[in-house]
């Protein structure tokens, strides 16, 4: 709302427009975005030309491109899962929006660091979901020292490395 109330205000100067007032909100949302775009990318240059729509059935495709029983696969479909997609789902507006992801327990017999980057990615899911649909949280992610706002950066950075490592 405020980029909109800046540039309403700034289209009624007459001098130009200038984007001085950058945002972390404003950086969260297009890192999270670019991160999409990346995984897409890679996803088009690794597994076919053309990604599925919706986000889900990329990560599925992912995990069916990983050698069976490889931690990746298993990584990459419980991303894909229905009941962990649902994590990624704000649409109750909750006070943590990575709360359920957070509060995930290994599966037993999992190692601790596939756990740890499966979290990531669902992190990244519920980021990427937030900033296409919501803004409840804006004021928590628009400041500099927040935790929710270092949790996105993170997990967009991870999610990105973590794919780009396993088809590279």
């Amino acid at each position: 709302m405020r980029a909109f109330t800046d540039l309403h205000t700034n289209l009624k100067q007459t001098t130009p427009v200038r984007f001085r007032h950058i945002r972390v909100l404003d950086s969260l949302l297009v890192i999270s975005i670019r991160t999409e775009i990346l995984i897409r990318a890679i996803f088009e240059k690794m597994v076919t030309p053309s990604a599925p729509r919706d986000l889900a059935d990329v990560f599925n495709h992912f995990a069916d491109k990983c050698p069976k029983k490889s931690k990746d696969r298993s990584i990459l479909g419980r991303v894909a899962d229905k009941a962990n997609r649902a994590l990624t789902e704000l649409s109750g507006k909750p006070h943590d929006i990575f709360l359920n992801i957070d509060c995930l327990s290994p599966e037993p017999g999992k190692n601790l660091p596939a756990h740890n980057i499966f979290k990531t990615i669902l992190r990244f899911v519920t980021a990427r979901n937030y900033f296409a649909h919501h803004s409840f949280k804006d004021e928590s992610l628009n400041n500099q020292v927040s935790e929710l706002a270092g949790k996105v950066l993170v997990s967009c950075v991870e999610s990105v490395v973590y794919i780009d490592s396993v088809f590279h």
